[in-house]
């Protein structure tokens, strides 16, 4: 008598078909938790850069002063009762062209640091932008965004302000020999 072999997969191609799918699902989480450290350092670096690059934009093109504040907050409770660090950005328009005397807020952007970084920022400053484009304040700074001590995070971002009001960032890898920033280099084959 011949045996018929029926329709469908066996157990052991079933077990196999499985534990290829549980791999690729272990990979893909791994590599999606990378990505994710890597972008929260990005995400506040681009905020703290993109909000001073659009109020000097701004002055250039109204013709009145505008300025950033950036306060950094380390180790506040939130309304979840849980450690937290906060960057608060606030944006104003300034009253004249050159030593305004009031300043009238226009935007505040609070940006929730994650405990494995910290942001340096020389006590609370004030950035004030010229419409010429010049810094009336503020400038000759730099901001790091860096990992804590013992995260996993080796992401890192640098914002410099200079005093003629450009606006540069970087963004790399902690350099825990040296501790800065290393920009990240593109390999030409």
């Amino acid at each position: 008598m011949k045996l018929r072999r029926s329709e469908g997969m066996t157990i052991v191609e079933l077990l196999v078909a499985v534990s290829i799918i549980g791999i690729m699902t272990v990979m893909g989480g791994v590599l999606t938790t990378k990505a994710f450290l890597r972008r929260q350092a990005d995400f506040v670096t681009t905020n703290i850069s993109s909000q001073l690059q659009l109020m000097k934009l701004s002055a250039l093109r109204k013709g009145v002063e505008h300025s950033v504040d950036l306060t950094y907050e380390p180790g506040c409770i939130d309304v979840e009762n849980r450690l937290c660090n906060l960057l608060t950005i606030t944006t104003s328009r300034g009253n004249s062209n050159r030593s305004s005397t009031v300043f009238l807020p226009l935007n505040t952007v609070i940006v929730r640091v994650p405990d494995s970084m910290a942001v340096d920022i020389p006590a609370p400053v004030t950035y004030i932008f010229r419409p010429d484009g010049r810094m009336a304040a503020g400038g000759g700074t730099l901001i790091n965004v860096f990992p804590t001590a013992g995260s996993r995070q080796k992401r890192c971002g640098e914002v410099i302000v200079n005093n003629f009001g450009r606006v540069s960032v970087t963004e790399g890898n902690w350099n825990t020999s040296g501790s800065y920033c290393q920009e990240i280099q593109d390999v030409v084959p």
